[in-house]
């Protein structure tokens, strides 16, 4: 048979790039615990048919269909839920359009209960331990020197409620302290307790070794609260040496005080040449220093000059006197030249 034509044939999905879409596609329903009032605020979803991007609903026929349990209004293509008697409801919307397939979309509602109320909780529980931290004075070799105040004291509190402390808590709402524990092991000898209305006192520690400069000292303690329940629990005590220092190095040699030197000299004039020539690097005195003194003298000639030297210049003394021969406190401070003083323990007094 002869191929009487040739041609092309086309074949379109009339519903390609069709959606229909829900404004809310699922809700959660507030209600008590057993599922009842129920708050459909919100409850609300609304369809419409797009095509690409344009709105193209009002060429469509909407329906919906519910499931068992659920009611409502459906108006304008939106349906409003009223009512729920089961946990979970769902809507089905269903576009159709003569020469094209149906479209379908779900809304879907869920019951949110409310938990159960809880068992009401109990107080908080407060441990104060009144000296978790001291320092012990020791010499360089460890060995302590007083253990004053060293101990602690214990209270206990169940909210705002302070505890009896009780020896073995044996009533409700109270607490007490067992064998405590020391770490490292053996160091020290905790101080016994005792027990006087809601403290719990450690009296001072003792004897603890040279050789260990820290140690923590765990307390268990037991509780029982005001309902009777036990709670067992632990606090600790740090003690600490504070070392005293070794004996230091000498310290460096401090600078001389000044003297008073005498010389036989052959003239009977002063002369700076022999005086300066009593000081010098090398010399007994070293160099000269304010405040240095030099008599120069010649028995023969009746010569005899005490001169200071004031760091420039030799200068002639009106008056020279033995310190031995003063009478103590008979000087004034201002009379006295601390020039270049060096002291090193100085006991100033007066009257």
């Amino acid at each position: 048979m002869p191929v009487v034509s040739v041609g092309q044939l086309t074949i379109t999905d009339v519903n390609d790039g069709l959606n229909l879409v829900l404004s809310n596609e699922s809700h959660n329903i507030p209600t008590d615990a057993a599922g009842n009032s129920p708050v459909f605020t919100g409850a609300v979803s609304s369809a419409k048919v797009l095509a690409g991007g344009t709105d193209v609903t009002s060429a469509w026929t909407i329906t919906v269909v519910t499931s068992v349990g659920l009611s409502g209004i459906f108006s304008a293509n939106t349906y409003t839920v009223t009512g729920l008697t089961t946990d979970v409801g769902t809507v089905d919307f269903t576009a159709t359009r003569a020469g094209y397939g149906e479209l379908t979309a779900r809304f879907t509602v869920a019951k949110s209960k409310k938990g159960d109320q809880g068992n009401p909780g109990l107080d908080g529980l407060t441990i104060v331990v009144g000296n978790e931290s001291h320092t012990l004075p020791a010499n360089s070799s460890g060995t302590v020197s007083s253990y004053a105040n060293s101990g602690t004291t214990i209270r206990v509190y169940e909210g705002s409620v302070e505890l009896n402390a009780v020896s073995g808590a044996s009533s409700n709402g109270s607490f007490g302290i067992g064998t405590p524990t020391q770490l490292p092991a053996s160091t020290i000898t905790v101080g016994a307790t005792s027990y006087s209305g809601k403290v719990a006192t450690v009296a001072a520690h003792s004897a603890m070794v040279a050789g260990t400069d820290s140690v923590v000292i765990t307390f268990p303690i037991t509780i029982k609260r005001a309902n009777g329940s036990v709670v067992s629990t632990t606090k600790s005590q740090t003690l600490t040496k504070s070392k005293q220092g070794g004996t230091g190095g000498t310290g460096p040699v401090g600078p001389r005080g000044s003297v008073h030197l005498y010389k036989l000299i052959t003239g009977s004039v002063w002369s700076d040449a022999e005086a300066n020539s009593l000081f010098g690097a090398g010399l007994t005195h070293g160099v000269v220093r304010v405040a240095d003194r030099v008599t120069l003298y010649n028995n023969s000639a009746g010569f005899s000059q005490t001169r200071a030297w004031t760091g420039s210049a030799w200068e002639i003394q009106t008056e020279v006197l033995d310190g031995n021969l003063l009478v103590t406190k008979s000087v004034t401070a201002a009379a006295i030249n601390t020039a270049d003083l060096y002291a090193q323990n100085v006991d100033v007094t007066g009257s």
